[in-house]
């Protein structure tokens, strides 16, 4: 037998012992074992990478969840960064217009209207009332309203840059929902002219606007009182996104501008310094008609401009993607092997492998794809390269504006009323309910509901509500709803309205901050929002309301009906809306005919993205069916006008659309094509990709930005993603 000779070169067990001696750290004896054994042959192969598909994250390093990161938008309705037009209504002039105003930018008429924010004029002794003095003004009303909030208990009268105390004030307030967080300080500008032709205060020339910013730019240390941060309001202008101050709050006649409280949404502006720059002609006859807040509306008019921001934070997930030296460091792409055995296209390739990272992508642990990451520019990875990859998923949700009223029964979403009372021998034949739905004689016939849409029974119906929402008032978690006992306020008494709406009109939750409901059921038109945190309150006293938020909680502030106070609740996860206030808004929800109620609210859905890799083998896919490429298209054979059968003959888009004579079965111009489509060099270009169910439904349509032509001898590879 012939001897076989070794191949010279080291031996799998002497490379491990030459990786133990190293790895062990016992010195020069270590080093020159490895060295002895690397002496004896050609040295170590070249370092062999494994493919890799995945990378298992570490939650502890490689996962950051819950990263807050600030993020500004526009303020008004629309997508509007700036308003110019303002409008009012006429009816809330003569109802509440002595106290407060709302302000839309378009006419309320509209029933797309939204109020953008609301203005009202307050001094401290009551005077430029429209009606009562002292302490019946509606002025003193309005003034202490807003101190009560924004000022500690010794502080009697707003102080303005200068200390200069404000005798009167014009105020401004933006809906919580609007604002979400906060109005981002630095970044709005108001101007403010009651009349351009008029005479203005020393300094300032007659047509003047002023404009109005904060002084958040020029301060790190802003005030922090009862109503949070506040910023002094100066003289400026936003110009190239960031507001330059013209005159300095201390330095402006009469002290600064007014106050900006970002947080509430609130702006205090001083009436003297309105009635010297802006020739506001404030009033301040005792117990005369002077509809300042009208006069104040006017100025905003003059002025044609409110430009805002809101900033809001936005929690995140962080994922750091490692990419380690011999890790990732070939391709699937079909130009990095040839393709005759597999081998690599270019040789180097073979030691030192160069690819370029464009795509991430993040599974679960069935492998199905949840995320792709696209990197901005490629990026190199060789064994000499590592990389950090950072993927932040941010949740992206859309919302759908709904709207119903007590006359959509149908639609599934209805009020009915809870009573409290004794569940012992309950019997629905004389007990108290709602019926909803078309009476039918043949289910009563049968013993079967006779309301199609259902009948709902009130003691059960609160009792219910009272388990499910309400149980252990001071113990929240014990409920399903928000838990934080210093946001949510829940107190039910011995009976509830609840509006319900079902889960496909709602999708996943109610969108916080969206719920308005409007009752006119009685004399009085009620108007009620949420705040996002699960309260339901009168927009009439939405100040009021906000006083009990802004600090320490205090439910004492609750007590007192039709002031402001928490009338109810909603639960955005299950769609229910409660009104609990047992007072002026018990019937609230329960209204009918014309004179009922109106819900408006936001859907919530998340988006998902889908991603469908398609793939065409050499042989696949080489052929069209473009009518185009047929031969002989005589056009001999006509149908019957209207023949459902005309499909079966004639070629995707070329059916006639009349004609007479019969059906034929077979059609010349489909049965030849051109001499160009048969030879097997032929070529189609890829324009669309259809996805299909088992059925052969067509479920969906992909258009690739250029055609690409299909080349018998080439695969591909085309990625379809869409959203669903």
């Amino acid at each position: 037998m012939a001897k076989m000779k070794k191949k010279k070169g080291l031996s799998t067990a002497e490379i491990i012992q030459i990786e133990e001696a190293v790895k062990s750290g016992k010195g020069i004896g270590g080093l020159a074992v490895a060295s002895k054994l690397l002496g004896k042959g050609i040295g170590r192969p070249a370092p062999v990478t494994k493919p890799s598909i995945y990378t298992i994250f570490d939650p502890e390093n490689d996962v950051l969840e819950n990263m807050k990161e600030a993020v500004s938008s526009v303020l008004w309705s629309e997508s509007t960064s700036s308003l110019t037009a303002y409008y009012t209504s006429s009816t809330q002039s003569a109802s509440s217009g002595e106290y407060y105003r709302d302000v839309y930018k378009k006419d309320p008429a509209d029933s797309t209207a939204q109020v953008q924010f609301g203005i009202a004029y307050g001094h401290y002794a009551g005077s430029g009332s429209a009606a009562s003095s002292g302490d019946n003004a509606a002025t003193k009303a309005v003034y202490s309203q807003f101190r009560n909030i924004l000022l500690t208990p010794n502080d009697k009268k707003f102080t303005m840059a200068g200390n200069v105390d404000a005798d009167d004030c014009y105020f401004i307030t933006i809906n919580r929902s609007r604002i979400r967080e906060k109005v981002d300080p630095g970044n709005w500008e108001l101007q403010i002219s009651a009349s351009l032709g008029a005479a203005v205060g020393a300094g300032h020339t007659v047509g003047h606007v002023p404009k109005l910013i904060d002084d958040s730019g020029a301060t790190l240390d802003p005030s922090v009182n009862k109503g949070g941060r506040v910023f002094n309001i100066v003289s400026g202008s936003i110009a190239s996104g960031q507001a330059e101050i013209n005159t300095a709050a201390a330095s402006q006649p009469g002290g600064g501008m007014g106050l900006f409280y970002p947080d509430l949404g609130i702006f205090v502006l001083s009436a003297a310094q309105l009635d010297a720059s802006a020739s506001m002609g404030t009033a301040r006859t005792v117990t005369g008609a002077e509809d300042n807040v009208k006069k104040f509306f006017q100025g905003l008019q003059g002025g044609a401009k409110f430009q805002a921001r809101r900033e809001e934070n936005i929690s995140s997930t962080h994922y750091f993607c490692r990419v380690r030296n011999k890790r990732y460091n070939f391709s699937a792409n079909p130009t990095f092997f040839t393709q005759s055995d597999g081998s690599l296209t270019i040789p180097s390739f073979h030691k030192d492998p160069k690819v370029y990272i464009t795509t991430v992508g993040l599974y679960n642990d069935e492998n199905e794809l949840l995320a792709v990451a696209k990197l901005s520019k490629p990026l190199l990875k060789s064994y000499a390269r590592e990389a950090i990859i950072k993927v932040k998923l941010t949740p992206f949700k859309t919302y759908k504006d709904f709207t119903f009223t007590n006359t959509d029964s149908g639609s599934g979403v209805y009020a009915v009323e809870g009573l409290s009372g004794s569940t012992h021998n309950f019997d629905k034949n004389n007990a108290a309910s709602h019926s909803f739905g078309a009476f039918s004689s043949v289910s009563k016939s049968l013993g079967k509901d006779p309301y199609s849409l259902g009948t709902f029974y009130k003691i059960p119906t609160y009792w219910s509500m009272r388990h499910l929402y309400y149980r252990d008032g001071n113990q929240p978690y014990y409920s399903f709803g928000n838990t934080d006992t210093n946001k949510t306020f829940r107190n039910l008494h011995h009976r509830l309205s609840v509006i319900s709406v079902p889960q496909k009109l709602y999708g996943e939750q109610i969108k916080p901050g969206s719920v308005k409901l409007t009752d006119d059921s009685t004399s009085q038109t009620f108007t009620l929002y949420d705040d996002g945190c699960g309260n339901l309150y009168d927009n009439a006293h939405s100040a009021s309301f906000a006083a009990f938020k802004s600090s320490s909680f205090d439910d004492s502030k609750l007590t007192a009906k039709g002031s402001g106070s928490a009338v109810g609740n909603v639960f955005y996860e299950h769609g229910i809306i409660t009104i609990t206030d047992t007072g002026s808004y018990s019937q609230v929800g329960m209204g009918t005919g014309t004179d009922g109620w109106e819900l408006d609210y936001k859907a919530t859905h998340t988006i998902y993205e889908h991603e469908y890799m398609c793939n065409i083998g050499k042989t696949e896919f080489n052929q069209s069916m473009n009518i185009s490429i047929t031969a002989g298209r005589s056009g001999s054979i006509s149908v019957k006008e209207g023949s459902p059968e005309a499909h079966r003959v004639f070629a995707p888009g070329d059916n006639p659309n009349g004609g007479s004579g019969s059906v034929g079965t077979s059609y010349q111009a489909t049965e030849f094509a051109i001499n160009a489509t048969t030879h097997s060099d032929f070529s189609p270009y890829i324009t669309t990709v259809g996805l299909y169910n088992d059925k052969n439904e067509l479920l969906a349509v992909s258009k690739l930005g250029r055609p690409i032509k299909r080349d018998k001898n080439e695969a591909y590879s085309i990625l379809v993603r869409f959203d669903v």
